[in-house]
């Protein structure tokens, strides 16, 4: 039977993702035959018909898993005229030399052209999901993407070859959580502990299950979580996917044995993920966890906390409120500091 989130559903897709995993799935398995054989761009045209077969299959079959009623496929404003370019110059220049489907840009643009799609000028599919959501059930957002877990309501992660599909609801202020696996292959038993406020202490020393005594050779720490405390964690590490520093800086170090000693390398330094956790985690409210995060930034970048703060905040938050003149609002850690960003004049502005 199908699992209904609601009587009438709105399924919001993100396009980005599904379009690119898709084409991911088809062209990757090509790659080494295209290598060989020197395939020119035309030669990869040769699949795109299956890409979008597996398209429309996909989202038939969502919508039916999800009995939903009707549907909008959204999708990302170009890069240049991302508001997020604007805020932090270097967002998403890491991805530069990051491997692209030959065949992504024209299977979004026949995507869009088949099915009800969305996309405006200044905002990512992320931003668009998290502004047409409702926190009631009668939407359900659907992607693969962790970041848009800080928005409430409800969520459908369809099944991928390492994880089975998952239905979500964020509700409140969120929550975050720590899964500590104890490891099967270094003498431990395999299981995994979701810890958080009032096990986390016990559950980081020894395995729940088994007692083995854990340390950082014989357990894996991952920290997951939902809602807008998810979005101040995010604020403390940042994403190095889309090149966001967080409460932390890229330094220049020097490999100082082995085979490159003397090289050069860059690396982040700055509050990582276990103490971003331990630092959120005695906090329920989105409130008092800011304040914890307003004191790091003053920590590690002192006068310059409010800009480094406004700059990581914003390219980490869901500009999900645009005004009836398409202007959009920025976050700011001061709820009432009201400020809009043009995405025609690519410039913000302040409204009276």
């Amino acid at each position: 039977m199908s699992k209904s989130l609601a009587k009438q559903v709105e399924v919001l897709f993100d396009g980005d993702l599904l379009v690119f995993s898709i084409c991911s799935a088809v062209e990757y398995k090509q790659k080494e035959r295209a290598a060989q054989e020197e395939w020119e761009d035309s030669d990869w045209l040769e699949f795109l018909p299956s890409i979008l077969r597996s398209v429309d299959s996909k989202i038939v079959a969502i919508m039916d898993r999800l009995g939903g009623t009707k549907y909008t496929v959204f999708f990302s404003c170009s890069n240049p005229d991302n508001f997020r370019t604007t805020v932090m110059p270097e967002y998403k220049l890491n991805r530069k030399d990051v491997w692209r489907p030959n065949n992504l840009k024209v299977a979004i643009a026949e995507t869009a052209r088949v099915h009800p799609s969305k996309s405006v000028i200044g905002l990512e599919a992320d931003d668009l999901l998290a502004h047409y959501q409702k926190t009631d059930g009668s939407t359900v957002i659907v992607t693969l993407d962790k970041d848009l877990l800080q928005c409430r309501g409800a969520h459908y992660r369809w099944e991928t070859q390492h994880e089975g599909e998952k239905f979500i609801s964020v509700t409140g202020h969120g929550k975050l959580w720590m899964d500590i696996k104890c490891l099967k292959n270094k003498g431990g038993c395999g299981d995994t502990t979701h810890a958080s406020r009032d096990n986390y202490v016990a559950a980081s020393k020894s395995c729940q299950s088994c007692g083995t005594k854990l340390d950082s050779k014989n357990s894996k720490k991952e920290v997951k979580g939902n809602g807008a405390l998810w979005f101040l964690y995010q604020c403390l590490i940042g994403d190095s996917t889309d090149g966001i520093m967080g409460c932390g800086t890229l330094t220049t170090q020097t490999y100082k044995s082995g085979p490159k000693a003397g090289t050069k390398y860059e690396k982040r330094k700055g509050v990582g993920s276990i103490a971003a956790f331990e630092l959120l985690n005695p906090f329920l409210r989105y409130d008092s966890a800011l304040a914890v995060v307003k004191a790091q930034y003053v920590k590690q970048f002192g006068g310059k906390w409010v800009t480094e703060l406004l700059k990581q905040g914003r390219c980490l938050y869901m500009a999900k409120n645009i005004n009836p003149d398409g202007l959009i609002q920025m976050w700011h850690y001061d709820h009432k500091v009201v400020e809009f960003f043009d995405a025609k004049l690519q410039e913000l502005v302040y409204l009276d």
